[in-house]
């Protein structure tokens, strides 16, 4: 059985030549509705529509075009009105020079006039089969796609079973083979890969960011250290996977950042790698390809962008020395090491006694015993989810992988 698709989308209007799509959400499931990926994102519409600032920084559909085709491309797609999705769906693809040679789609509309109830809306799908649930939203066609596409993977495979009841197969619904589509490149190991996060942030990664990243300034404060910690993971690694952007906001959740401030962390992240850049004598314009990348990567668009190399050129002083007074705040605090360090300078593993002495010159107070009052407990990548660093967050201590620990420090290691 073929993998399916479930699309759910909202445009500015209803007329296909001239209104855009502006949020869409696919959902890949099997035939029992186990999910296997999501694509979730806002889109920013062409032309003078002003939706809100959060559309401003979603990128267009012609962008991630190609990401939708290779996720649409082998599988059937599951719309609730096909009419009017894969009407949008498909203009849209056109205008991006991808073609769907072949068309493989299930609409629950189609499924519910055979199969019943008779008010073929998704509310009343979802009651008919006893999938309904009291926190769910009355008027799901109102709600936003990922919404919708979630009903869609719920009642398919319910659908799917009436269906093999009566000796159906998925021919006789109307389906031939699966969706077929040309003129997107594939996206194979090495190239470059688009990855749209449920936040609507559009990120572009191509590598070679690590030399950059590995020498960026501590963290201003401990409690943001973390999400740095995985924003250089993430813009080191090359691709960004679904995964990678889930981290992300369970980090961002839990250490309390509203996305105002995420915002205005990934802006000043983005200024001080500029600042990295001039300081080693490296120009940088709003076309510079690493920095545009990264840029697209934080939701940044054009114009902050030329606002943010504009104040790293007036202010180029040293990434490092500004986070003296942050470092400050750090005096008094206790902190454990789970292991020995795993970081190396110049080649030569350091100590736990350097760890230690590293420790004491910003003044954090190093114990040997995980108590109560603990305010951090630095962890290697294989005890950061080890039973220590578990009964730490237990108790409100704050968990740090050792890399964060280094750069909160103010200690450039290898």
């Amino acid at each position: 059985m073929p993998e399916f698709v479930a699309l759910a989308l909202d445009t500015t209007g209803i007329r296909k030549k001239g209104d855009q799509i502006v949020e869409i959400a696919l959902l890949v499931f099997d035939d029992k509705g186990t999910e296997i990926e999501r694509l979730d994102s806002l889109l920013r519409p062409l032309g003078d529509l002003s939706l809100g600032p959060e559309y401003e920084h979603a990128p267009p559909f012609n962008v991630v075009a190609p990401l939708l085709a290779a996720t649409i491309d082998g599988r059937i797609l599951v719309c609730h009105n096909p009419t009017f999705q894969l009407g949008f769906l498909s203009g849209a693809l056109a205008e991006s020079k991808i073609k769907i040679d072949n068309l493989a789609c299930l609409g629950l509309i189609d499924l519910a006039y055979r199969f019943g109830p008779s008010d073929r809306r998704l509310v009343f799908c979802l009651k008919h089969f006893g999938l309904w649930q009291p926190e769910m939203e009355e008027d799901l066609e109102r709600q936003a796609p990922i919404l919708r596409a979630q009903a869609i993977e719920k009642l398919t495979p319910r659908y799917l079973q009436l269906a093999d009841y009566e000796g159906l197969s998925l021919a006789d619904l109307g389906v031939s083979g699966v969706c077929r589509l040309s003129g997107f490149s594939s996206l194979g190991g090495g190239e470059k890969k688009a990855v749209l996060s449920r936040s609507g942030a559009h990120r572009i990664v191509s590598g070679g960011l690590q030399v950059l990243t590995n020498n960026l300034p501590p963290a201003a404060s401990a409690s943001i250290a973390s999400y740095y910690q995985k924003l250089d993971e993430v813009l080191a690694d090359g691709v960004i996977t679904l995964d990678e952007a889930d981290a992300l906001m369970s980090i961002a959740l839990s250490s309390g950042l509203s996305r105002l401030q995420i915002e205005s962390l990934h802006q000043k992240y983005l200024r001080d790698m500029i600042r990295l850049c001039f300081s080693g004598g490296v120009n940088v314009a709003p076309d510079s390809p690493r920095i545009a990348e990264v840029a697209k990567c934080l939701g940044i668009a054009d114009r902050e962008l030329k606002e943010i190399i504009n104040q790293a050129q007036d202010s180029p002083r040293s990434a490092w020395s500004i986070y003296d007074e942050e470092t400050s705040k750090l005096a008094g605090k206790t902190i454990k090491f789970a292991s020995a360090p795993e970081a190396s300078m110049q080649g030569r593993r350091l100590s736990l006694e350097e760890a230690f002495a590293s420790a004491q010159k910003t003044g954090l107070a190093p114990v040997r015993d995980l108590r109560k009052s603990l305010d951090f407990l630095v962890c290697n990548q294989s005890a950061f989810n080890g039973p220590e660093a578990e009964a730490a967050r237990k108790q409100g201590t704050q968990v740090l992988i050792e890399p964060v620990f280094w750069k909160m420090v103010g200690v450039k290691v290898d």
